[in-house]
């Protein structure tokens, strides 16, 4: 893994970081498809339609994730 900023690493492929104290592994695929991993919470979440990245980002951390609160 190669670090990328502060608390931001890449490799094969692959993001990890930290949003709130929670490890948020993810990969980026074409017309920004989007596979984000979060161990902690046992949760995958999949963006599969043509939103951009910014958006589904959102989603993940505003809505999913306080939703396993």
């Amino acid at each position: 893994m190669n670090r990328v900023s502060t608390n931001v690493y890449f490799g094969y492929h692959w993001w990890i970081y930290e949003h709130q104290n929670i490890e948020i592994i993810s990969a980026y695929g074409y017309n920004d498809q989007r596979i984000y991993i979060i161990p902690s919470k046992s949760l995958v979440m999949v963006t599969t339609a043509a939103i951009s990245s910014e958006f589904s980002l959102k989603l993940l951390e505003d809505y999913v994730l306080p939703s396993f609160e």
